[in-house]
Formats: C-alpha cells, sequence, structure tokens
C-alpha cells in the first residue's frame, strides 16, 4: 500500500486505501478506529484522538480548557474544537467544522492561524459576538432621549446609549420590526446591535458624474476629477509615544515572566491599555472611512474601483529554508500600510450607501492601471517612480501624480457592477445590513 506513514502512535495512508485498512483491521482482529482527515485515513488506538491529546497535554501543563483556542478544518478537528473554549476555522475549512465553531478566519490554511493570532495580540479576541435571537424576550424601552433598555438572557435588565431610532420601539418610531441584537464586547466596552426590518423605499437614480477612485498608501483615496481624500495618524504624538513605551513595558514583563506562568495583574492591565489606545485609533480610522464614504455616495453617481485580492496582497514574503523569501523587512511594512488603511473596508462602504443613493459601485480589473498612461495608452513600468508618473512614450511625455493617473485609467475601463451584499448584477439586495464598522 502506497503512501504509508508510520508514526509511534498513527498509521496513515489515502483514501483510496480506506477500504484495505478496515479489512486489515478485521482480518487481525485489532481494535483500531479509522478517522479521515480531508483525503487522508489514519488508524488510531481505541479512543485515541486529538481531544484525549488536548486533555492530556492541558494536565502536564496544568492549564484550564476556557484557556485555550482550537484551530480546525478538517474531520479530526470535531473532537477536540468543543473541548476548547473558542473553536476557530480557518477559510478552507469543511462546512460541517465552520457549523461547530465560534468564529471563521478570511484567511486559508496558515494565512487564517496568522491572522487569528494577530486578533489575539489586539484584543484578546474581545471583539467576538453574542446573538440574542428571541427579540420577544428582550422587552425593548426608551427611557429617556438618550438612554433604552433591554433583557439580556442569563444577564438581566441593562441600559444602552439611544443612538437612533428604533423600528417599532417608542412613540413616533418608523415603521417597522426589531428581529434580534447582537451583543459585541470591544476594548473599550460592551456594545448592542439591532437587527431590524424596514420598509426599504427604492431610491431614485443618482443624477451625479461618475469617476474612478485609487486606494493607496500615500494617499489614501485618489480620485480621477484630480482630487485626493487624505488623512493623517489616528493617534497623536502623545499618543503614538505612550503605546510605544506601553508595548516596550509588555514586551519587558513577557520576557520576565516564567514559563506556563499566567501573567500578572500589572502585565494584564498593560495589555488592556495598548488594547484600548489601538481601539481608539480604529474608531477614528472607521469615523475618517464613513464620514468620506458618505460624501463619495452623496456627490458621484458611479465609483469605479480596482478589484483587488488583498488577502494575496499582504502575504508574508519570508519564503522558505529552501527558497527565502527578500526584501522581508520592506514588505512587512507595505503589508502593515495596506493594513492600516483597510481598503476592503472603504469599498464596503461605499457599496451599501451608493445603492441607497440610487448610485452603483463597479470593480475593474487590476492589472495594468498603474503602469499605463491615461493619455496615450503606453504602458512601461520605467514611466512610475513613487508617486510621479512620467510616460517615456517621446510622443507623450506626459506627468503628473501617479495615483491620480491610475484612478483616470479606472475610470476608463469596463467593470461588473456589485451590490450591497457583493452579489453581482442589477438586482437589489432586499435583506442587507450595513457592515459592522470592524
Amino acid at each position: 500500500m502506497e503512501p504509508l506513514r508510520v508514526g509511534s502512535a498513527i498509521v496513515a495512508t489515502t483514501e483510496p486505501h480506506a477500504e484495505t485498512v478496515l479489512d486489515t483491521i478485521r482480518e487481525l482482529g485489532l481494535e483500531m478506529q479509522v478517522i479521515f482527515n480531508k483525503g487522508a485515513v489514519m488508524v488510531l488506538p481505541s479512543g485515541i484522538n486529538k481531544a484525549t491529546g488536548l486533555t492530556a497535554a492541558l494536565a502536564e501543563l496544568e492549564m484550564s480548557a476556557h484557556s485555550t483556542i482550537g484551530v480546525g478544518d478538517a474531520e479530526n478537528d470535531h473532537a477536540f474544537l468543543p473541548a476548547c473554549e473558542c473553536a476557530v476555522a480557518v477559510a478552507n475549512a469543511l462546512p460541517a467544522v465552520k457549523e461547530r465553531c465560534d468564529l471563521v478566519t478570511e484567511g486559508e490554511h496558515g494565512a487564517g492561524v496568522v491572522e487569528l493570532i494577530d486578533r489575539i495580540l489586539e484584543n484578546d479576541l474581545a471583539d467576538l459576538a453574542v446573538d440574542v435571537p428571541q427579540v420577544r424576550t428582550m422587552r425593548i424601552v426608551r427611557l429617556s432621549a438618550r438612554w433604552g433598555a433591554l433583557t439580556v438572557p442569563m444577564v438581566g435588565r441593562v441600559r444602552f446609549r439611544w443612538t437612533q431610532d428604533l423600528p417599532g420601539v417608542g412613540k413616533n418610531s418608523p415603521a417597522g420590526k426589531v428581529t434580534g441584537a447582537r451583543l459585541i464586547k470591544e476594548a473599550e466596552g460592551w456594545h448592542v446591535v439591532f437587527r431590524t426590518e424596514t420598509l426599504v423605499v427604492p431610491a431614485d437614480a443618482h443624477q451625479g458624474p461618475q469617476v474612478g477612485i485609487d486606494r493607496g498608501v500615500h494617499v489614501a483615496l485618489a480620485l480621477s476629477d484630480g482630487t485626493m481624500r487624505e488623512h493623517g495618524s489616528w493617534l497623536t504624538d502623545g499618543e503614538r509615544e505612550h503605546l510605544r513605551r506601553l508595548e516596550k513595558t509588555a514586551a519587558r514583563r513577557r520576557t520576565a515572566r516564567p514559563k506556563k506562568a499566567r501573567p500578572s495583574g500589572r502585565e494584564r492591565r498593560t495589555y488592556g491599555q495598548i488594547a484600548r489606545l489601538r481601539a481608539k485609533a480604529k474608531r477614528r480610522a472607521v469615523d475618517w472611512q464613513h464620514q468620506t464614504t458618505t460624501e463619495l455616495a452623496d456627490t458621484f453617481a458611479v465609483i469605479k474601483v480596482e478589484k483587488l485580492s488583498i488577502l494575496n496582497m499582504v502575504k508574508s514574503a519570508k519564503g522558505t529554508i529552501e527558497a527565502p523569501g527578500r526584501n522581508v523587512t520592506q514588505k512587512a511594512g507595505l503589508n502593515r500600510s495596506i493594513s492600516g488603511q483597510a481598503w476592503g473596508r472603504t469599498v464596503t462602504l461605499l457599496e451599501y450607501k451608493t445603492i441607497d443613493r440610487g448610485g452603483q459601485v463597479i470593480e475593474v480589473p487590476a492589472p495594468g492601471t498603474s503602469q499605463t498612461c491615461h493619455r496615450c495608452g503606453h504602458r512601461d513600468p520605467a514611466s512610475r517612480n513613487a508617486t510621479v508618473f512620467a510616460c517615456v512614450n517621446p510622443a507623450c511625455g506626459w506627468v503628473g501624480h501617479a495615483d491620480t493617473n491610475a484612478a483616470i485609467n479606472i475610470n476608463n475601463a469596463d467593470g461588473s457592477a456589485v451590490s450591497g451584499r457583493r452579489d453581482l448584477g442589477t438586482t437589489r439586495s432586499v435583506k442587507r445590513q450595513p457592515p459592522r464598522a470592524a
């Protein structure tokens, strides 16, 4: 039988040999079990699986299962994921595995694990949400102009800040009803987001102009009309210095802590301070994106953007031992800059806002937009030097901002319209929710 891999407690082959494995176990009269793992067939002693291995490891480390996060993607992960406090599935996991998990990453394979680690370091997964699907048990009431109250299962009566009228709650409320709620814990505290059903009146066709938008690192948004939408740092100089000192303090305490020892109260408080500062920067970034996308949706009827695969763009350049990467430090810095601009969130906000105003967002192919001269159509990588585009075609010689040139190319390209729920076509999604700023 080929292939056949033998370990200290496991024998593995591939699925075409599953029947042969079962026949062999029966012929030898062995008490063994067969577990599948995405095409692999593994033979283990009876009663041995990832859950029993996790239990043994936690006992040796003197840790609780409530302190564990499990990551899985295949059939053999069903046993141990429920034993973890938080179960996570990567994007390429089997559908049955995803259904049993608390969180599904956007990245696949190792990229999903890196994404999970980044979230743990950022806020210790404090942003995981809890759904309250039964609206009849919430008993939502408005207490005053600024406060409301609801009942949370297993918690009791909770007051919350009233920031927007809810359909069907209180006098003079809009038509419709609340169908559910979601409790979200972030670094600065708890939030409640209500799910509602309202009557959506189709918007009249937007009569504004068309524009192309290039998303960049040096310039956040460059428009084909020559204007730009820029922002400064999300933290002040004092806040950045405070964050730098907190990170140094956290690193020093983490290094000094004995192995297997839990973080001290001071170390945990330092992590909390770091999380709150980062959450403040994130709120400011989301606020800028909301204001900017609202202004763009109000002004333009058709907005064209590049169709980018952002997850592929921010992949690590480290490579492998056999084929090490090049310019790893520079690529890591670029990845941080791209992630900091949150390009995907900008387009997501534009999509539902333009549709609400009778406009549309069109995604166009990305290749060549930054290397092609919009005036003569000549394409040459040598034409672009950082933020300056100088056409090398002797018959043209156009010189200008590289991002503006790319935005004009985007505006001139053909693409596909997308709706607020990312389904291609001209029909409007009836059931849709504006994305939570995350």
